[in-house]
């Protein structure tokens, strides 16, 4: 007997995971600007997990990154073992928005006026000049702002 060489559920969807990236790598290349979720450890030390804003999801009026900190936080404390015992809100974090063809860098009150910082989220998300605006998210607060 000759077997069905139908494709599988399980392969039907790492095509489209593998498709999605694909796409995504070619935003990426093409510096279409993205959403994301954002880690400050310092200055020179920034975590950003980013997402084109074409697979941005809704969140309010806003299109933002499919991550939260939290969960992000939790793949990093597995893959840093001097993360383990902080929580989520330890560090500095943020969150990049996308609204009526304008980007929101909500931050973290001790570094939304920070350059460095926010050079490099600008960079790294391939925002433009007068396309974006900074800021300060008290929801985004630090544990050393907290106390």
């Amino acid at each position: 007997m000759i077997k069905d060489h139908k494709k599988s559920k399980a392969n039907e969807v790492i095509e489209t995971i593998h498709d999605i990236n694909k796409r995504k790598a070619e935003l990426d290349e093409k510096r279409v600007p993205h959403v994301g979720v954002i880690y400050v450890f310092s200055d020179e030390d920034i975590f950003i997990y980013k997402e084109p804003v074409e697979f941005a999801v809704e969140q309010g009026r806003f299109l933002t990154s499919s991550a939260d900190h939290r969960s992000l936080w939790n793949a990093l404390q597995y893959t840093v073992p001097n993360f383990k015992d902080l929580p989520y809100d330890y560090y500095p974090r943020g969150r990049v928005l996308y609204d009526n063809d304008m980007f929101y860098i909500h931050l973290d009150p001790c570094i939304y006026k920070n350059k460095n910082v926010i050079t490099k989220i600008v960079s790294d998300l391939y925002l433009q000049p007068g396309k974006y605006k900074v800021v300060k998210d008290m929801s985004y607060t630090c544990r050393s702002c907290k106390n």
